[in-house]
């Protein structure tokens, strides 16, 4: 059994964990086999500096492509908060564990969501590449070349 998280496949959600937030843990596995079974391991260092952990089982959710898709979820958080998580499975072959994810819980920007693109402040100009053109003599053995840019030469 092969077991991966914190990938384009097997994403955290939301990706910035603000305070209040349950953070949703995707976990890959492979192969597709009867009697599996993962969970996520979890460790909280909280802004306090207390420490906290445990393991949640994640419920497997669906087969796709050859593997399988679960998913636990963690939290809510507080503002500070240090998240170290990573997911360990079961088959019958044994047992695996993943590398592990930290993140950190952070309130979103001020006056605007978690998911909110920033405004791009500069309009983007359009510009002419530049262009050249060039000549030359084989009786002088010389060559010019004039180069333009954005119409000026």
């Amino acid at each position: 059994m092969h077991i991966w998280h914190d990938t384009v496949d097997a994403p955290r959600r939301p990706g910035r964990v603000s305070p209040g937030e349950v953070a949703e843990i995707t976990v890959g596995t492979w192969p597709i086999e009867p009697g599996q079974s993962v969970q996520v391991l979890w460790e909280l260092l909280t802004g306090a500096r207390s420490r906290t952990g445990g393991t949640i089982a994640a419920r497997w959710q669906r087969n796709d492509a050859g593997n399988s898709y679960w998913t636990a979820q963690l939290g809510p958080f507080g503002d500070g908060d240090r998240v170290t998580y990573s997911a360990a499975g079961a088959s019958a072959e044994g047992a695996v564990q993943g590398s592990a994810a930290i993140f950190r819980v952070k309130p979103a920007h001020a006056g605007r969501s978690a998911n909110q693109r920033p405004r791009v402040l500069a309009t983007p100009t359009t510009r002419t590449p530049p262009t050249s053109t060039g000549s030359c003599s084989t009786s002088s053995r010389r060559c010019s070349m004039t180069t333009t840019v954005d119409g000026h030469g």
